[in-house]
């Protein structure tokens, strides 16, 4: 099988790998690349030449659209990875033909996430505490955090978007969401235009209480999540890979790849399970544009 990855950054680097890892012929489309075997500056000709199986769209996600409206003219008709978030804003997408759309929320497939599924699926929630933060200038060591597209609004940055993994795998797990309000904004002096922190209350379908803070601050590199359900407490560290219940601490295998390694195998073995797709992806982005309302009127946002 083919494969052809759009984007050369971090992300495509890591998805180029991955799946050459699994035996496919891995092509990479970026205008920072010299052209040259598998290596092409356009995607037209990057499709004519190897006819792909597969195409992962890894670019910044400002030109995740038009990336899809490219591919779609050339009438390839295979399987498509979106990475996360889908766009920037929410758009209104057309007849696709015969093309497979999917949203890389690879934390669906972090073990601890699909433990927690399966056992609280007929569990009553009570109340959900989630925190995700990581500072900025850490996450890509090789580029100024500055030029990345997460410090700048207008590429899709700011943490909303960034680390919506958290609105994903929360209305994953606990329904959809019902009502939501939050505060946002740039409160660091990190030399960014996009929002560096949020913090966020909410209710779903299964959870009336869930309070979730995102940030680029966290200069201890953490991802927690703690739910009180009427009989248990979980405490779930994904950065450490641990599930605690009540002082019994269970260790999972902590290989980011892996999450990546599943989530391409589950589309490429055709069964698509678990795997985040187009309609739920900006089912995701309209939350984010609900949070980001609260925030800027200062009210209750019910969907």
């Amino acid at each position: 099988m083919n494969a052809l990855v759009i984007g050369q950054g971090s992300i495509g680097q890591r998805h180029a790998g991955i799946l050459t890892r699994l035996g496919l012929d891995v092509g990479v489309v970026s205008q920072h690349l010299e052209p040259g075997q598998n290596r092409f500056s356009d995607l037209q000709t990057a499709v004519k030449q190897m006819k792909p199986d597969y195409v992962v769209i890894a670019n910044s996600t400002a030109k995740h659209f038009t990336s899809l409206q490219e591919l779609h003219a050339t009438g390839y008709s295979g399987k498509i990875l979106i990475e996360k978030p889908v766009f920037e804003n929410f758009r209104e997408i057309g007849p696709l033909g015969k093309m497979q759309v999917f949203v890389g929320y690879n934390l669906r497939f972090h073990p601890i996430l699909t433990r927690l599924k399966n056992i609280l699926a007929d569990q009553k929630i009570c109340s959900i505490n989630a925190y995700v933060g990581q500072y900025l200038p850490s996450w890509r060591p090789h580029q100024d955090y500055r030029e990345s597209y997460s410090a700048q609004k207008k590429e899709g940055g700011g943490v909303l978007r960034d680390l919506s993994h958290e609105l994903d795998y929360l209305t994953w797990i606990f329904g959809h969401w019902n009502s939501v309000t939050a505060i946002a904004g740039k409160f660091s002096d990190l030399d960014i235009d996009a929002e560096d922190t949020c913090s966020i209350l909410m209710r779903t379908a299964r959870c009336p209480v869930i309070t979730l803070e995102l940030n680029y601050l966290d200069r201890i590199s953490q991802r927690t999540l703690t739910i009180n359900t009427a009989e248990h407490t979980y405490h779930a560290d994904l950065v450490n890979g641990f599930l605690n219940l009540e002082g019994q601490t269970e260790k999972f295998e902590n290989d980011r790849d892996s999450t990546y390694l599943t989530l391409h195998q589950s589309i490429l073995n055709h069964s698509g399970k678990d795997v985040c797709s187009l309609s739920e992806g900006l089912k995701t982005l309209l939350f984010a544009e609900a949070i980001e309302k609260s925030n800027r009127e200062g009210i209750w946002v019910h969907s």
